[in-house]
């Protein structure tokens, strides 16, 4: 059982300032600053354990933003958790591209419980060893180091190193140009494949699917087109653009989605709001929630 109160409690503190996290939790905050700086001194991760606000624990590695969030407060992504907490059920079938090191994925193995299933994709190897590792245990969730694209192939990708895994994509990182400056990815080849084709040969009918993909979004939903006209899945997506303010990634997105019978919703506060479509979402970093039409309220 996921104790919605606790994740309330923690949502709580991370909104407080940081001086009264450090008064309310001096040790943590100490540890979460420590772990967050020296790796930058010695140029080597920290590996650590963060404990979750649902009761299950993660690995990971000191600075990645991701996993340095959830050793500070629990969770992360409030609007992604709320979705995952007020759509996904007993016995559903989660997606979870874009996996990372399985957040979301040990969130969706405790929820949907013994009669649901969990498939997690990764592509970038080093990520993917972290993943396994945190997903293993749990009989329900199923690891896939591959990504997830508009169709099957191999796919150039870069990587740039456990302190940014979350920023790994097949196109230059969503982080300021200082950064990239100063930090020359890995090139790698890895295995992609269509959603489309994925439940056809595995015979999956995904209950909700969660895209977090750096902006591969829209090539995913392309590589899903078959599933989501059959089977109407519960979707959510990363959206914000970081090139220039006329690129339409996200906007493309909505609007494909629209045109297969799809509502675009916010959710801000806990409260869920029918999104209003915008013109550019240069550098608007958000989660959307899309629901059927006929689900959706």
């Amino acid at each position: 059982m996921v104790n919605r109160r606790q994740f309330q409690k923690a949502v709580s503190f991370s909104k407080r300032n940081r001086l009264v996290q450090f008064l309310l939790n001096p040790l943590k905050i100490l540890k979460y600053l420590f772990f967050t700086r020296f790796p930058f001194l010695t140029g080597k991760g920290i590996a650590w354990r963060a404990n979750l606000f649902f009761g299950k624990n993660i690995s990971g590695v000191f600075p990645d933003v991701v996993f340095s969030y959830l050793y500070l407060y629990g969770y992360s992504e409030e609007e992604l958790t709320t979705m995952v907490l007020k759509y996904l059920k007993p016995g559903m079938t989660f997606f979870d591209i874009g996996a990372h090191i399985g957040y979301e994925s040990v969130l969706a193995s405790v929820i949907v419980g013994k009669t649901g299933k969990v498939y997690s994709f990764e592509p970038t190897p080093s990520t993917f060893e972290q993943l396994f590792s945190n997903v293993k245990k749990f009989r329900n969730v199923f690891a896939y180091p591959l990504a997830a694209w508009s169709k099957t192939q191999d796919l150039n990708f870069l990587d740039y190193g456990p302190f940014y895994a979350g920023c790994n994509s097949y196109r230059e990182a969503r982080m300021s140009e200082e950064h990239l400056k100063k930090i020359i990815p890995k090139k790698l080849r890895v295995k992609a494949v269509s959603l489309d084709d994925f439940c056809k040969i595995f015979r999956i009918k995904p209950d909700f699917v969660k895209i977090d993909a750096e902006s591969a979004e829209l090539d995913v939903l392309k590589g899903m087109q078959t599933v989501i006209q059959k089977n109407k899945p519960i979707i959510s997506i990363e959206i914000g653009d970081k090139e220039v303010p006329s690129r339409k990634g996200s906007r493309a997105c909505i609007k494909l989605l629209e045109k297969l019978g799809y509502i675009a919703y916010d959710i801000e506060d806990g409260k869920i709001r029918q999104h209003k479509l915008k013109s550019s979402y240069h550098l608007i970093y958000d989660n959307l929630l899309f629901l059927p039409k006929r689900e959706a309220k």
